[in-house]
C-alpha cells in the first residue's frame, strides 16, 4: 500500500472511530431516529475497515474490495432509508397518530433489486459499483434537502406524545443532515469519475489528488457526525420506564 492511500485510510479511520465511539456512549438513551444514524456509522467504519485490512495486505485493489464496495452501499442505504422513515413520520388526522411512510421500505427492496441488477448486468463484483454509489447518493441529497424543508415548515411536531423525541433529536438531526449533504454533494463526482481516473495511468497524479480530496471531505464529514452525537442528549432515567412512542403498536 503506498503512502498516499496510507494516509488517507488512517485520517478517515480515525474520524470515523472519533463519531462512531461518540455515537455508541450515548446509542441507549437516545432517540431512534439517532440510533438508525448510529448503525449508519457502524456500517461504514466495518466497510472502511476491511476494504483498508484486504488493502494492507494484498498491496493494491483486490475484487474483494470491490465486492465489499457492493454490499457497504446497500447497508449504507438501508440503515440511511431507516432513519429517514423515522425522520419523515406522517401525521393522520383523523386517527391523531404519526404513521411510517411506506415509501421508504419500496426503496430499500428497489435498491437492493437495483444493486443485485447492477453487479449481475453492468458492474460485476470485481469493478467499483458507480451506479449504487450515484443513486444512493441522489436519495441522500433529495432527503436531507427535505429534512430542511420539513423542519422549516413543521418546527414542531404535531402530537404532544413526539415532543420528547422532538427536543432530543432536533439539533443532531441539522447536524447528521448538513454533513450528509454537503459530503454527498461534494463527492458525487468523484464517486461517478473517480473510477476512469484511477484506471488510467497518465492521470495517476489527478486520481492521487483526488483521492487526498475524498480523504479530507470523509474527515469533515465524520467530525461533523461526531459533533452530531455530541449534541444529542439521553433521555432522563426516570423516563426509561415509560411506553416508546415510537412503538410499532402505534405505526403502520
Amino acid at each position: 500500500m503506498n503512502s498516499i492511500v496510507s494516509f488517507n485510510l488512517c485520517i478517515t479511520l480515525l474520524a470515523m472511530l472519533f463519531s462512531l465511539i461518540l455515537a455508541l456512549y450515548k446509542y441507549k438513551g437516545i432517540a431512534l431516529v439517532l440510533k438508525r444514524a448510529a448503525w449508519y456509522l457502524i456500517v461504514v467504519f466495518i466497510e472502511q475497515l476491511l476494504i483498508g485490512v484486504l488493502w494492507y495486505f494484498r498491496e493494491e485493489i483486490h475484487f474483494q474490495s470491490f465486492l465489499l464496495f457492493h454490499i457497504g452501499n446497500v447497508l449504507e442505504a438501508i440503515t440511511l432509508l431507516l432513519m429517514y422513515r423515522e425522520m419523515f413520520k406522517k401525521h393522520i388526522e383523523a386517527k391523531e397518530i404519526y404513521v411510517y411512510r411506506k415509501i421508504f421500505i419500496i426503496l430499500i427492496a428497489f435498491f437492493i433489486v437495483f444493486a443485485v441488477v447492477n453487479a449481475l448486468c453492468w458492474q460485476p463484483i470485481d469493478t467499483y459499483p458507480s451506479y449504487t454509489r450515484t443513486a444512493l447518493s441522489i436519495v441522500i441529497i433529495v432527503c436531507s434537502a427535505l429534512h430542511f424543508y420539513k423542519y422549516t415548515y413543521e418546527p414542531v411536531p404535531k402530537e404532544v406524545s413526539e415532543l420528547k423525541d422532538y427536543v432530543h433529536s432536533r439539533v443532531p438531526l441539522f447536524w447528521i443532515n448538513i454533513g450528509l449533504l454537503l459530503f454527498t454533494s461534494a463527492t458525487s463526482l468523484i464517486s461517478i469519475y473517480g473510477g476512469v481516473l484511477f484506471n488510467s495511468k497518465e492521470h495517476a497524479i489527478k486520481a492521487a489528488n483526488i483521492s487526498i480530496i475524498q480523504a479530507v471531505l470523509c474527515f469533515i464529514f465524520y467530525i461533523i457526525m461526531g459533533i452530531a452525537f455530541i449534541k444529542a442528549t439521553k433521555f432522563k432515567s426516570n423516563n426509561k420506564n415509560k411506553p416508546n412512542t415510537t412503538d410499532d403498536n402505534h405505526i403502520q
